[in-house]
């Protein structure tokens, strides 16, 4: 192998020169084209390797790369032949040649296999061609994307301002429910204290006293109602007790069947074993008594039935995920309430926009209606499901979290028979028929009284009798001086009288401007007489 190799590469034939006796043309003539020719093959081949390095997604790259072989064994073929002017290396360049012409004869049969796939691929015009369709295509989804976007700001510009429209609607329903609910708050107190002031004075086995109970419970229930629009308005807040879910039910059996159609029957159906939730009564009787009343106009005239239901459960996330998606829920125990009905049911395009303010399906002015149970539920950490199919009824499922306190028992008002007082109370209220009933209870078991409209009256009355005055029952909101500005100016001149405070707003948000103010009591409006007779007589005892 070694002797073949030697033998291969060496000079000891006759060089080209010689052939042409050195004449310089001769040498030149050949010697420069033949360089000249090498040199660009080399270059040739080099530059379709670049390609293909740079350019790895061309279709017959294989291809390319063949040719570039075949013009680099041609180049070298070339400059052989200016080497062997000079040496004789003919047995070298005879293999380079043998090289050359396998390299061109295999690309040249490749070629001919390769020629049908090549015609079949466009042309540089075609391609053009396609290059502008795929541009405009770009173009023309750009725009399409363009517009796209324009349409989405659109909406969510129409949608924002739908959302402002509908706070602002939200906002003035909030600020005349909650004018509303203070005038009836007083209204209620004054047909309070004077049911009271008729107990006190109607003999014990009379038979009216009976019904004047029962009156008194429905304006304590009104007075819930008040207090609902004044959470809704955003000037009172939830009342958290722990209470049992059943025992509301119970207590509202009566008056949800005087509230629904004659011929749409409540059934219910309790768990007694049921756990204690943390609630706003007043606001669980809201979201009770729409649902009631909602099934009932959902049976309409036919014969039909209600069914109210309480159970426990334990849900984990997977529970809350599948029958409560969207609503943010803590896995645990819940009490569950059912409110289902045979009534007509609702198609999925209603079904989901029943939460919509304002959105209804009666005639319109129904107020916020589901919307408003919907924050209810979700004020109290709880969730709502709903379940209907046209003519075959619809069920509401509402969860709260369950708490391990037991329910808080309901302390009933008393009279406080035999207690008798003595003394000077001065009762503040704007309200003419607040103060006369206030005075009328007071006067009834030995005090006198003196009234004021509002804080200025107020503080020349302790001005004039201030020694003689054991007692300040003094309203909250009023004109001139309200009640938190009075107390202030009455400290500020000495007077150190006790001072019950009395709002239609509840106790942690009124008390909560005196704090550390010493403040004797308070009183939630609209209040029974046993309810002031009892706070009044621990104060002065």
């Amino acid at each position: 192998m070694g002797e073949f190799c030697k033998r291969l590469f060496a000079s000891d034939l006759m060089p080209h020169g010689v052939c042409w006796a050195w004449e310089p043309w001769v040498v030149w003539s050949n010697v420069i084209p033949d360089a000249v020719i090498a040199l660009s093959y080399f270059i040739l081949s080099l530059t379709l390797l670049h390609l293909i390095r740079r350019r790895r997604e061309l279709a017959f790259s294989w291809m390319v790369l063949l040719f570039g072989a075949f013009i680099f064994a041609c180049g070298l073929t070339h400059a052989l032949d200016v080497y062997n002017t000079w040496h004789g290396a003919f047995r070298l360049a005879g293999a380079v040649k043998a090289l050359t012409a396998a390299a061109s004869l295999g690309t040249a049969l490749l070629l001919l296999r390769l020629t049908p796939k090549i015609l079949l691929a466009p042309g540089l015009d075609q391609s053009l061609e396609l290059a502008r369709s795929l541009s405009a295509e770009r173009i023309e989804r750009s725009a399409a994307e363009r517009r796209l976007q324009e349409s989405r700001e659109r909406l969510e510009s129409e949608e924002a301002d739908r959302a402002l429209l509908q706070s602002q609607k939200l906002e003035s329903m909030g600020l005349l429910a909650g004018g509303i609910a203070h005038d009836f708050n007083n209204l209620l107190g004054a047909i309070l204290g004077n049911l009271g002031l008729a107990q006190m004075e109607i003999n014990p086995m009379a038979p009216a006293r009976q019904r004047l109970e029962t009156i008194e419970t429905l304006v304590v229930r009104a007075s819930d109602l008040a207090r609902q629009m004044l959470a809704y308005s955003g000037r009172g807040k939830f009342q958290l007790k722990t209470l049992n879910l059943n025992d509301l039910v119970r207590e509202m059996t009566h008056l949800l069947g005087i509230s629904i159609s004659k011929k749409a029957v409540i059934r219910c159906g309790l768990d007694l074993a049921l756990p204690a939730i943390e609630a706003d009564p007043s606001q669980l009787q809201q979201v009770v008594m729409n649902l009631v009343i909602n099934a009932s106009e959902a049976i309409g005239e036919r014969s039909g039935v209600i069914t109210l239901g309480t159970h426990s459960a334990h849900l984990d996330a997977q529970d809350l995920a599948r029958d409560y998606a969207g609503q943010k829920l803590v896995p645990g125990a819940f009490v569950c309430l059912e409110v289902a009905d045979n009534g007509c049911g609702m198609a999925p395009e209603v079904m989901g926009r029943i939460f919509d303010p304002f959105f209804t399906t009666k005639f319109t002015g129904r107020g916020l209606g589901l919307a408003a149970i919907q924050g209810i539920v979700r004020g109290h950490g709880g969730g709502i499901r709903v379940q209907s199919e046209p003519g075959r009824g619809t069920t509401f499922r509402i969860i709260f979290p369950a708490t391990s306190l037991a329910a808080e028992a309901g302390a009933p008002a008393q009279a406080l028979a035999g207690y008798r007082g003595s003394g000077t109370v001065l009762v503040v209220d704007d309200e003419a028929s607040i103060r006369a009933m206030a005075a009328g209870i007071l006067g009834h078991i030995g005090f006198q009284a003196l009234q004021a409209g509002d804080g200025l009256q107020a503080l020349e009355q302790l001005r004039r009798h201030g020694p003689e005055i054991c007692l300040v029952l003094m309203d909250l909101t009023m004109p001139n001086l309200d009640g938190e500005e009075t107390y202030r100016a009455m400290r500020a001149e000495g007077f150190a009288t006790p001072v019950i405070l009395s709002s239609g707003f509840n106790e942690v948000e009124a008390v909560d401007r005196f704090i550390g103010q010493g403040l004797a009591g308070f009183l939630q409006k609209p209040y029974r007489a046993g309810d002031m007779l009892k706070l009044i007589r621990d104060v002065l005892a």
